[in-house]
């Protein structure tokens, strides 16, 4: 076996010849997961004033010395200055980073991105979750490695040719036997790397903001303030009633006010109204006729509109266990996972009572985007005849028929992305036995990080164990050529078809009802009070106790002690937040 070193003018350079640059003298070989792999060659110094301006190195491999065919080895850069700087030989440092790495990553994450947003947010996925705005930001997209999160894959990047590949943790793409007699004397050591997971606990949080609106109005609650359920005074208060609608604002909008003077008797047909006062008797002395007024009853009926929209800070954390019941002892773990704020569209209005629309307007509008298909008015309620729904939105954020975000379809994804972290960890540590051996170097010279190991050995349970690559290391001089392999096994305790289990826990996956985390909006809520001041009654009664001696004075009183309304609604913009904790039953994995 003889190792071939050549110079070149860049990374990917293709290779149809080999030239033999310099003489190799010895040569190391790493690689571990997820990194690119690195060497280190000693060659025979031949022309000292070329060697600083050189950059790009491809090594090959000639097994057999009887057959001319050279195989690619490894493709690198240096990457520092020549060290063992001798007058017979120099070594270098090299490092199998291709130039477009950064490229090939971009990639990796564009496909990612293209993958998510081929599927509806709002659907099982029936593939791994790769990407979700709720779980990434897009600050995140510049690192690749966030959607591996949920997954038991890493980065292998091939050596020969600066490729990025995924590799799986535990299974490899190609299977190579050792037998014991192929491992080199004194070489095979065994580990326990770290114990694993018996039971990971994932709490995952979520906050968001929920929005109700709706039409109100106030007039029968304000009636019914009165005797005889109509708004009744003896001062004309048509301006002051048509004055209260101007008075409220956060979170209300006035749609309609047409309060009118009414004449009771169309309202109540079968009871009797009197339209003035009783009478009320002057006392002037002077003058021996006593003189007698009423007053006119004023009645007043009509609409007084309101939009109301109530927001809702709300906050949500699921807590579930998932268990290994492949181990019988290990680790516990906790891991807290939150989500991104849950936003609506914000290029898109809710839809509103009395409001004019044209055709191409786009709304939300009870869980859905809806696109005006006619110039119309809307009234007071939606008419979905005249609109085009497009597409649904986050149900979490529309109605108070959902107290919970993670009884929605999103909220339910979004706990299957929490339990694929959580099983990729499991499997992970599952990896809890390392055993590293060397062979010879001729025999084992190809094999990669991308590859798996079965390891026959009578003295292991069954005669042989599997493991997955997870270093190699080459080493090659004038007197040994070998190669040091190390392997990460799981003794068939990693956790099988995850996803098919993941799936069918959210499917039976029912979340309690909780009466306390409800958004109910009750009329009363929005109502606080409503208080009246100086109804006719009472407007009768001071009138009586007047002793006027002219209908200016008894008009003056009354004009001190007009009917007054004064009405109280609830805030809309809740400053607290409501919490909740969901506590889920446990995952049991085998």
């Amino acid at each position: 076996m003889k190792f071939i070193f050549d110079w070149c003018q860049k990374f990917d350079e293709e290779k149809r010849e080999w030239r033999n640059d310099a003489k190799v003298l010895s040569l190391e070989i790493f690689q571990r997961e997820c990194c690119f792999a690195s060497a280190k060659v000693s060659i025979f110094l031949t022309d000292t004033s070329s060697i600083f301006s050189k950059k790009y190195v491809k090594i090959g491999v000639q097994l057999d010395d009887s057959v001319s065919k050279i195989d690619l080895l490894f493709s690198g850069r240096v990457v520092s200055f020549p060290i063992a700087f001798e007058k017979s030989y120099v070594q270098l440092e090299l490092i199998s980073e291709p130039e477009n790495y950064q490229n090939q990553l971009n990639e990796f994450e564009q496909r990612n991105i293209d993958q998510y947003q081929r599927i509806n947010k709002h659907q099982f996925i029936k593939e791994a979750l790769n990407f979700d705005d709720l779980f990434f930001s897009e600050d995140d997209l510049n690192n690749p490695t966030i959607f591996l999160e949920g997954s038991t894959t890493c980065f292998y990047w091939d050596m020969k040719n600066g490729e990025l590949f995924l590799s799986d943790i535990n299974q490899g793409e190609k299977n190579i036997e050792i037998c014991s007699k192929d491992i080199l004397e004194n070489s095979m050591n065994i580990s326990l790397a770290r114990e694993p997971y018996k039971k990971v606990s994932v709490s995952l949080s979520t906050k968001w903001t929920q929005y109700l609106s709706g039409l109100i109005d106030l007039y029968p609650f304000i009636a019914k303030k009165f005797s005889d359920g109509i708004i009744c005074s003896l001062t004309n208060i048509k301006s002051k009633i048509r004055k209260l609608c101007d008075l409220h604002n956060g979170g209300y909008d006035i749609l309609s006010c047409t309060v009118k003077e009414t004449d009771p008797c169309k309202l109540i047909p079968l009871k009797i109204f009197s339209k003035t006062s009783a009478k009320f008797t002057l006392s002037d002395e002077e003058s021996p006729k006593k003189t007698e007024i009423a007053f006119k009853k004023f009645y007043f009926h009509g609409e007084m509109l309101l939009n109301w929209r109530r927001k809702q800070k709300r906050s949500e954390t699921v807590n579930l266990n998932i268990v290994n019941t492949n181990v019988d002892y290990g680790r516990e773990k906790k891991i807290y996972l939150r989500l991104n704020a849950i936003q609506l569209p914000k290029q898109y209005p809710n839809w509103n009572f009395f409001a004019h629309y044209k055709t191409g307007d786009k709304i939300l509008f009870n869980g859905f985007i809806f696109e005006c298909k006619e110039n119309h008015f809307s009234g007071g309620s939606f008419d979905e005849i005249k609109w085009n729904k497009l597409e649904k939105i986050p149900d979490a954020l529309i109605n108070d028929n959902c107290n919970s975000f993670f009884e929605t379809e999103r909220g339910k994804n979004a706990i299957k992305y929490a339990l694929q972290n959580a099983i990729a960890l499991m499997n992970y540590s599952s990896r809890y036995v390392e055993i590293s051996f060397c062979v010879n170097a001729a025999n084992f010279l190809h094999t990669t990080i991308n590859d798996q190991i079965i390891l026959i050995d009578r003295r292991f349970e069954d005669g042989k164990i599997i493991g997955k690559i997870i270093k190699t290391r080459l080493l090659a001089n004038a007197n040994k050529k070998i190669m040091q392999i190390t392997i990460a096994s799981s003794l068939g305790k990693q956790i099988s078809n995850s996803l098919d289990q993941i799936n069918t826990y959210i499917d039976t996956l029912k979340v309690a009802d909780d009466e306390k985390s409800k958004m109910k909006i009750d009329l009363q809520d929005i109502i606080k009070d409503v208080e009246v001041t100086n109804p006719p009654e009472e407007q009768e009664k001071v009138l009586a106790q007047t002793h006027a001696k002219s209908i200016s004075e008894l008009e003056s009183q009354l004009k001190k002690h007009s009917t007054k309304i004064r009405l109280s609604l609830a805030p809309q913009n809740f400053g607290y937040t409501k919490s909740r904790n969901l506590n889920l039953p446990e995952l049991l994995l085998k």
